[in-house]
C-alpha cells in the first residue's frame, strides 16, 4: 500500500521520467563542453583512460570478456594493469563505444554519464528524506559540485568520473537497507562492490563513510523505542551487505592486494609529486571564491575543493539541526559530521593520522575526498532547501530554483575546459606510441604495475613485438611459424641444440608454457624480466598462455558464490516489504514541480552557452582587457626578446617573507607576436651580495597547470605562470630581490627585456625575516660534515662546488654554522688557499654568514648558511692546493686560537699560456675597454657559400687582469645591418675564461659560423667584440662603437 501510494505521488509531481529529463536539462551545462569540440579535453590523464579503454576493446573484439593482464601495453611486453586497477569505468565505456559511437565519443558519452548519473543518484539519496525540490538541489550540488568538474574536465580521470553516481547510489541503497529491511540486501551488495570495482582510491575513502551511515541509519532510524534486537539485526544485515560486496570484487580486490610484492607498488608513493604530505589543501582553497570564466586564458587552474558558495548555501542547515525532531536530524549531524571529518583530512592539520594509516597514505592526494565530501555537503544543501521553507513558511521550490542556479553559476571556471588534438581515434599501436613519447609506460606516471623483475626496459622496442621474434631466439633456434593471441602464443620452433630461449612477454605470476604439451618451467630473464624457457633440440611446439593462479581461482570462486548468494536473496526477499520512508513527503500536494526545474535547466543552459560567450560579464570575460589584465601589480608591461610581454604580478606584495617559507607569486604574460622558441621562466631570491638564496629554479605550485609551449600561443592570449618561491635553509634576515629570469627551453639562453633592465627583471624587494625555529640541522644536507668549534661558534659542515678547477674560474663556498651560545662580539671567516709548498696564493675574510647579518645579531641555537662567491687567481699554478677556514674577532688582527680547520682540496690544472702573436690573416688592433685587445683573425682564403659553414679564429691579446668573465660575440652583418649568423660564448670553446687571462697572454679563440641556405649572394661584414653576460653590456672601443670590424667577406658567386 505504501508503495502504491508512494508511485502515485510520484506520477502527479510529474514522474520519474520528467525527473530524468528536468535533471538532465540541469546537467546540460555540465556536460556540454564535453561535446563542444571535436578535439578532446586537454587534462592531465585523459590520454592514458583512453588508451586504457583501446585496449581493453581490443580485448573484447578478440573475445576476452575480462583479463588481468594489458598484452599490448609496457611497450608491447604486457603487463598485469587490470590486475591492480579496477576496471568497471572502462567496461561501462567499453559497452557505449560498442553501441556505435567509437572509442572518442564512447569515452565523452561515459562522462556526460557520469555527471547526470550523479545528479540522478544524488536526488534519489536526498529524495529520502527531504522535498523533491530540495532532492532536485542536491543532484545539481553534486553535478556542478567544484571538484567534479576539475575531476572530469582537467584530471580527466574516467574512473573517479564514474564513480561518483556510485557512490551516492550506494548510501541510497544502504540507508534503505538499514532502515527498510532486508531486500535492498541485493541492492546495497552490488552498489558497494561496483564502488571498489570501479575505482580504488574512492572505494578506500569512501567504504568507511558507507559503513558508518548504515550503522547510523540502523541504530538510529524509527522506530525510537525499538528493541535492541531489532537494531541488532538490522546491523547484521548492514554487515551482511558489507561483507556481500566484498565477496562479489573479491576476484579483483584480494589478487590485488596479495600480489602487490610482485609488481614495484612502492613507486605510487614517489615525492614529490605521489605523496599525501605534499598535497595538502587549505581551507581558503576548499572553500574557494567562485571565478570568472576567462575565454582567453590558455591555461585556468581550478582549486580542488568544495567552493565557498555551496558552502554558504549549506548554512540554513544548522537551523534544521536546531530545531528538526524528525529523521532530517538525523541526516544533518551525520553528513555534517562526515563532512567536517573529510576537510579536516585534507588540511595539514591532519598530517599525524596520515603519517600512521600506511593503506590511507596510498590515497596519495588528500584533496581527492573532495569527492565523498561533495555528498555530503549535497545534503546539507539539500536540508537547507526545506530549512529555508520551514522557516518562511512557503513552498521549497522558489528556494531550490534561486539555490541551483547560484550552484550552476559559481561553478562555471571548474567546467571550462581546454581542447588538445591527438588520440582521436587511437589504436592499440598508439599504445607503444604514447608511452615512448611520454615516457609513461604501460600509461602509469611511474610504471608501478610492472613485474620487480623488470630492471631495465628491454633494448629497441619494436611497435609490437611477437612473442617469439628471430631477433631474441638465440642463432641456433629457427622459428618455423607462430601465432599471437592477447593471451596465448603459440610457436613451431627448430633447434640444433638444447637451448634457453626468450619470450617477448613480461614474466609474472600466471604465464604458463608447454612445450609439445609438457608444461615447463618459465623463469624470468635477469634484468628485462621477459620470460625464458628451455626448449629441447629437435622441432617443437611451443604454447605460452596466462592464466588464474590458484589464488585467483580462490577469489574467482568466492565472488562467485558471493553472485549466487545475491540472486537467491534477490528472490527470496525482493517480494517482501520494508516499513516505508514518510519522511521528505512535499508539502503542498498535485504541484507539478519537475517542469519547473526542466524549465531552469534549460534557461541555464541557454545563457551559459549562447548568451554568456557574446558579452562581458561578472561571469565570463577575457582576462586581457584593452591590452592590459586589471588587478595586477608592478611590474607590469615588461616587453622581452622574442615577442613575449608580462602583464603583471597577481595579488597584493607582502613585504616581509619568513625564512623557510614559499611564497606564491602568479604571474600573467602574453604573446605580442608570435613566439618562435619555447621560453620558460624562473624566479631567484638574490642578495645584496648578488648571490642566489632560493634554488636556481623555482618550483611550481601543485594546483598549477602549465600553459602550453610558448610556440603556440596566439597573440592576444593570456598565460598563467605561477611559481613557489623559497629561501634557502638557514638564509640571514635582510632585504632580498626578487627576479625573474626568462630563458630559452632549448639554449638554456636567457632572454633580455627590452626596457634595459637586463635579463633578470626586479619583480620586488622582500624582508626576509627570523624563522621562528632554527632551521633543521638535516635541512642543510651539506657535502662535508665539520664540528669544527671555535667560541660560540659551530661549524656543522660546508659545500665546495668543485674540487677541480682552472685559473680565473668562479668558485662557491657555503658554510652552515650553528651559535651554540650568544655571541657577544662579531666575528669574521678568514678563507685562505695554500699551494701545494704551503704558501697563501688568496686570503679572503669572510662574515660567517652575511655582511647585512653580523654576528653580534645572532641568538644562542641559530643556524645559518653563509655563501661566499670568489674568483680563483688568474696566476695559478697547476697541483692540489688546500682550503683553510680560520675564525676570528673581527676588531682585532686576525689570530685564530687554535689550528685552522682544513676544508678541503682544489685540484689546480692551469692552461698553457702563449705570448706570441701567431701570424693571421686579417689584422684588426683595436683594443676593448682599456682591458683587451683584438689583435686580428684567421679566414679561410675562399668565400663562403650559402648554407656552409666556416671557421674563424679570432686572435686576443690580454692587457691586464679582468674581474669579469666576457663572453665572446661573432656575427656576420648583412647590408642592413642585420645579424644573419652568429657564435656567442665563452673563450676557446668555453675553456679559457676571461679571468683566468694573464696580461699580455695571447687566446686563440676558434669560433664556427653556418650560413642560412637562402642566404642572397652579395657583401656582408664580419664583426666581433666582448660583453658581460649577466648586464648584456659590451665593452667598448676609444671610439665608442661595441663592435670591431673583423673583415668584410663576400658570400656566393
Amino acid at each position: 500500500m505504501a508503495d502504491r501510494q508512494e508511485r502515485h505521488t510520484s506520477w502527479r509531481y510529474g514522474g520519474p521520467f520528467l525527473t530524468v529529463l528536468a535533471i538532465g536539462a540541469l546537467g546540460l551545462v555540465a556536460v556540454w563542453p564535453l561535446f563542444r569540440r571535436p578535439a578532446l579535453v586537454c587534462t592531465d590523464d585523459l590520454g592514458f583512460h583512453l588508451l586504457r579503454l583501446t585496449q581493453l576493446d581490443h580485448l573484447l573484439a578478440n573475445g576476452v570478456l575480462y583479463s588481468r593482464w594489458a598484452p599490448d601495453m609496457a611497450l608491447g611486453y604486457g603487463f598485469p594493469f587490470f590486475n591492480f586497477y579496477a576496471p568497471l569505468a572502462y567496461y561501462v565505456a567499453a559497452v557505449l563505444s560498442a553501441l556505435g559511437a567509437g572509442l572518442n565519443l564512447g569515452i565523452r558519452l561515459a562522462f556526460a554519464l557520469g555527471i547526470i548519473g550523479s545528479g540522478l543518484a544524488a536526488y534519489r539519496l536526498a529524495r529520502d528524506h527531504f522535498s523533491r525540490p530540495a532532492a532536485v538541489v542536491a543532484a545539481a550540488a553534486v553535478m556542478y559540485a567544484p571538484y567534479h568538474g576539475y575531476d572530469v574536465y582537467f584530471r580527466g580521470n574516467l574512473a573517479e568520473a564514474l564513480a561518483w553516481p556510485l557512490l551516492a547510489i550506494a548510501l541510497w541503497a544502504m540507508g534503505r537497507l538499514a532502515r527498510r529491511g532486508g531486500r535492498w540486501l541485493p541492492v546495497a551488495a552490488l552498489a558497494a562492490a561496483a564502488v571498489l570495482l570501479t575505482h580504488n582510491v574512492f572505494a578506500l575513502i569512501f567504504l568507511p563513510l558507507l559503513a558508518l551511515y548504515g550503522a547510523a541509519e540502523a541504530w538510529f532510524a524509527r522506530p525510537a523505542e525499538a528493541p535492541r534486537a531489532l537494531r541488532r539485526r538490522r546491523l547484521s544485515v548492514v554487515v551482511a551487505a558489507v561483507a556481500l560486496a566484498l565477496g562479489l570484487s573479491a576476484f579483483f580486490w584480494l589478487p590485488a592486494m596479495a600480489e602487490q610484492r610482485y609488481v614495484h607498488i612502492d613507486r605510487l608513493l614517489v615525492p614529490p609529486v605521489f605523496v599525501y604530505w605534499n598535497n595538502f589543501v587549505t581551507l581558503g582553497e576548499i572553500f574557494t571564491l567562485p571565478r570568472a570564466v576567462q575565454p582567453d586564458l590558455l591555461n585556468p587552474s581550478p582549486p580542488r575543493g568544495l567552493g565557498l558558495a555551496p558552502a554558504l548555501l549549506a548554512l540554513p542547515a544548522l537551523w534544521g539541526l536546531w530545531r528538526w525532531r524528525d529523521e532530517r536530524r538525523r541526516q544533518v549531524a551525520f553528513f555534517g559530521a562526515a563532512l567536517l571529518v573529510y576537510v579536516f583530512l585534507m588540511t595539514a592539520a591532519s598530517e599525524p593520522i596520515w603519517e600512521r594509516a600506511p593503506l590511507l597514505q596510498f590515497v596519495q592526494f588528500p584533496w581527492r575526498l573532495s569527492g565523498p565530501a561533495a555528498i555530503c555537503l549535497a545534503m546539507l544543501l539539500a536540508a537547507a532547501v526545506d530549512a529555508v521553507a520551514d522557516i518562511r513558511r512557503r513552498l521549497p521550490t522558489p528556494a531550490a530554483g534561486a539555490a541551483i542556479a547560484v550552484l550552476v553559476l559559481a561553478s562555471l571556471f571548474w567546467f571550462d575546459p581546454r581542447y588538445c588534438g591527438g588520440l582521436e581515434n587511437p589504436t592499440v599501436d598508439d599504445v607503444i606510441a604514447f608511452e615512448l613519447a611520454t615516457d609513461t609506460i604501460g600509461t602509469t606516471a611511474k610504471g608501478e604495475y610492472l613485474p620487480r623483475t623488470v630492471a631495465l626496459y628491454p633494448p629497441d622496442p619494436a611497435p609490437a613485438p611477437a612473442r617469439f621474434a628471430e631477433e631474441t631466439l638465440p642463432p641456433e633456434v629457427r622459428l618455423v611459424e607462430q601465432r599471437d593471441e592477447p593471451l596465448r602464443a603459440t610457436a613451431r620452433l627448430e633447434a640444433a641444440a638444447p637451448v634457453q630461449i626468450t619470450a617477448n612477454v613480461f614474466a609474472y605470476p600466471g604465464w604458463r608454457a608447454w612445450v609439445d604439451g609438457e608444461e615447463v618451467v618459465v623463469t624470468p630473464e635477469a634484468g628485462y624480466g621477459r620470460i625464458t624457457l628451455p626448449l629441447p633440440a629437435g622441432q617443437h611446439e611451443v604454447v605460452l598462455a596466462f592464466g588464474e593462479t590458484p589464488l585467483r581461482l580462490a577469489a574467482d570462486a568466492a565472488s562467485g558464490a558471493s553472485l549466487l548468494a545475491v540472486l537467491a536473496l534477490a528472490v527470496l526477499l525482493w517480494r517482501r516489504r520494508g516499513t516505508a520512508d514518510t519522511a521528505g513527503e512535499d508539502a503542498t500536494p498535485g504541484r507539478m514541480v519537475q517542469p519547473v526545474f526542466l524549465l531552469l535547466g534549460l534557461g541555464l543552459f541557454a545563457l551559459v552557452a549562447g548568451l554568456l560567450p557574446r558579452v562581458s560579464s561578472p561571469l565570463m570575460r577575457d582576462a586581457l582587457q584593452g591590452g592590459n589584465m586589471p588587478g595586477l601589480r608592478a611590474p607590469r608591461d615588461v616587453a622581452f626578446q622574442g615577442g613575449l610581454r608580462l602583464l603583471g604580478v597577481a595579488g597584493e606584495g607582502e613585504t616581509a617573507l619568513p625564512a623557510g617559507e614559499a611564497r606564491r607569486y602568479d604571474l600573467f604574460w602574453t604573446a605580442t607576436a608570435a613566439p618562435g622558441a619555447n621560453y620558460q621562466s624562473t624566479l631567484q631570491l638574490a642578495g645584496p651580495d648578488g648571490q642566489l638564496w632560493s634554488a636556481k629554479d623555482s618550483s611550481r605550485p601543485r594546483d598549477f597547470r602549465d600553459p602550453p609551449h610558448t610556440v603556440m600561443w596566439a597573440p592576444g592570449q593570456v598565460a598563467q605562470d605561477s611559481h613557489l618561491l623559497q629561501p634557502l635553509p638557514g638564509t640571514p634576515p635582510g632585504d632580498y630581490n626578487v627576479q625573474l629570469v626568462l630563458f630559452d627551453r632549448a639554449t638554456l639562453l636567457p632572454v633580455a627585456a627590452l626596457d634595459g633592465q637586463g635579463q633578470a627583471v626586479l619583480l620586488e624587494t622582500v624582508r626576509v625575516e627570523r624563522p621562528q625555529e632554527p632551521a633543521p640541522v638535516e635541512a642543510f644536507q651539506p657535502q662535508y660534515e665539520a664540528g669544527w668549534s671555535r667560541g660560540p661558534l659551530r661549524l656543522l659542515g660546508y659545500n665546495l662546488d668543485r674540487v677541480e678547477a682552472a685559473p680565473g674560474e668562479p668558485f662557491l663556498l657555503t658554510l652552515f654554522w650553528q651559535a651554540d651560545e650568544e655571541p657577544r662580539e662579531a666575528f669574521t671567516a678568514q678563507l685562505t688557499l695554500l699551494d701545494p709548498e704551503g704558501n697563501s696564493v688568496l686570503t679572503r675574510s669572510l662574515p660567517p654568514a652575511a655582511d647585512w647579518y653580523p654576528t653580534t645579531e645572532w641568538q644562542a641555537g641559530d643556524r645559518w648558511r653563509g655563501q661566499h662567491a670568489l674568483r680563483l687567481p688568474a696566476g695559478l699554478e697547476s697541483g692540489r692546493h688546500r682550503w683553510q677556514l680560520a675564525l676570528c674577532r673581527e676588531e682585532q688582527p686576525c689570530d685564530p686560537a687554535g689550528e685552522p680547520f682544513t676544508l678541503g682540496h682544489l685540484d689546480v690544472k692551469a692552461p698553457e699560456r702563449n705570448y706570441d702573436v701567431p701570424a693571421f690573416s686579417h689584422p684588426v688592433g683595436e683594443r676593448l675597454g682599456e682591458v683587451v685587445t683584438l689583435l686580428g683573425a684567421k679566414l679561410p682564403d675562399d668565400a663562403p657559400a650559402p648554407g656552409a659553414s666556416f671557421n674563424v679564429t679570432l686572435v686576443w691579446r690580454a692587457e691586464q687582469e679582468m674581474a669579469s668573465s666576457y663572453h665572446v660575440f661573432l656575427h656576420l652583418l648583412g647590408p642592413q645591418g642585420d645579424v644573419v649568423a652568429q657564435s656567442d660564448g665563452e673563450p676557446a670553446n668555453w675553456t679559457r675564461p676571461t679571468t683566468g687571462w694573464l696580461p699580455g697572454e695571447i687566446i686563440l679563440d676558434e669560433r664556427s659560423l653556418s650560413l642560412p641556405a637562402e642566404l642572397p649572394a652579395g657583401d656582408y661584414r664580419l664583426v666581433a667584440g666582448l660583453y658581460d653576460p649577466q648586464s648584456g653590456e659590451r665593452l667598448l672601443l676609444p671610439n665608442g662603437e661595441s663592435a670591431a670590424t673583423v673583415a668584410s667577406l663576400r658570400i656566393g658567386p
